[in-house]
Order: structure tokens, then sequence, then C-alpha cells
């Protein structure tokens, strides 16, 4: 009796070691499959600077041609509500530094709204501001010279601020580099003047030392 008793104690002994390894491989196989279907989740919503060259090059048909993609820059990227904003600069036929609001649906992202800006040519530095998306986004591109008539020659400057200020006294700040572009959503009430400074807080540019007219489309009437 003693016998049968060591015995039944040992089958079952058995029995719970057999059986807890089957409950960790199925546990693990449960972490494992939770972990595969959050990593779909973040493959399906990523979006990154290809995503957004593929958008923009298949989605987007304006004056009269298709954007290469070869030819496209896409930077700044930015989650905005259900979508994300970015600069894409075009140095092909009609160049351009424009901004684009892009949503997912049907699978797909698409592009929900945009606004053009140009490169930086002349000046050195080019400055948009529009409403996008329901928002005030200030954007552009930055150089690396701007264009002195007098001598027509170009001289190297070092671009560090683009500063805004609004009619009511509020001002923003935004950080530029050479050869960058730049995206800023601002809660300025508008925009009444700017100006380009240095990384010591000189003045390179302001509406009024540049060509006529330039960035006067950036400045809002009351």
């Amino acid at each position: 009796m003693r016998n049968l008793n060591r015995l039944c104690v040992f089958c079952f002994s058995a029995f719970i070691a057999m059986s807890l390894p089957g409950c960790g491989v199925s546990q693990n196989n449960g972490k494992r499959s939770d972990k595969k279907e959050v990593a779909e989740k973040r493959e399906e919503s990523k979006f990154d600077a290809e995503t957004a060259e593929q958008t923009v090059e298949k989605d987007w048909d304006d004056v009269g041609f298709k954007y290469m993609e070869e030819d496209i820059s896409v930077s700044n990227i930015q989650k905005c509500g259900n979508g994300y904003l970015f600069v894409m600069k075009y140095l092909g036929t009609g160049a351009c530094c424009n901004v684009f609001y892009v949503e997912r649906q049907d699978g797909d992202w698409r592009i929900r709204d945009r606004a053009e800006g140009s490169v930086d040519m002349t000046p050195g530095i080019s400055i948009s501001v529009a409403q996008v998306n329901g928002k005030k986004v200030a954007w552009g591109s930055v150089g690396e010279s701007t264009y002195v008539k007098k001598t027509d020659t170009r001289k190297s400057v070092s671009f560090d601020q683009l500063c805004l200020a609004s009619s009511d006294g509020e001002a923003c700040r935004i950080p530029i580099q050479n050869n960058q572009t730049y995206l800023e959503v601002l809660e300025l009430k508008d925009v009444q003047s700017w100006k380009a400074l240095d990384g010591s807080g000189n003045m390179i540019l302001d509406q009024s030392s540049c060509k006529r007219n330039y960035g006067g489309d950036v400045l809002e009437q009351q």
C-alpha cells in the first residue's frame, strides 16, 4: 500500500512537470502573437520621408505634370491631428518648396491639403505662410548666400533664426540652418514683419532689405 501511494505521488509529480513547459510555450506564443500584431499596426501607421515622396509622386498632379520622385526631397515631418505635415522641396521643372498635409484614407496615404512656396534663390531664403488643414504654418528653404546687387556677386552667410512678428507684439523665432528646410505651426494672430538672423543675432535680411516686394506675400494685411 505504501509503495502504491509513492507510485501515485510520483505519477502526479511527473504529470505536473510535463504540463508546465506546455503552459509556458502557450503563454510565450500568446506574447509573440501580441507583439507581432503591435508591430504590424506600427508598420501600417508609419509615415516616413520615403512614404511621403511616394505619396506626392502618386497623389498630386498640378500645373500639368507629375512630380518626379528622384527630384523630390522631403523633410520636417510632423504629426498633426489625424495625419502629418511635411515640407517637400522640388528642384525639377517648376521648382518649389511646398507644404503638404496627408491622412490615411481607405488604407492609403492621401494628400488632404497643401500650399505652394518658392525655393531659396536670389535672397538665400524662402518664406511662406498659409493656412494648412486649419493651422497657420510657416515654411521655406534656406541657402548659404545672399545676392549683393552693387557688386553682382553672392555673399556667404550663416542663417540661424527666422523671426516673425505680429501686429499685437507677439513674436516667433524659428531655428533655421543653411541648406535645410524648415516648418513651424504658428500661434501668431498675423504676420506683420520678418527678419533672418545669423548665429550672433545680426540681421542678414528683412523685407525692406530684399529685392522689391520679396516676402510681401508673407505679410498679412489687417
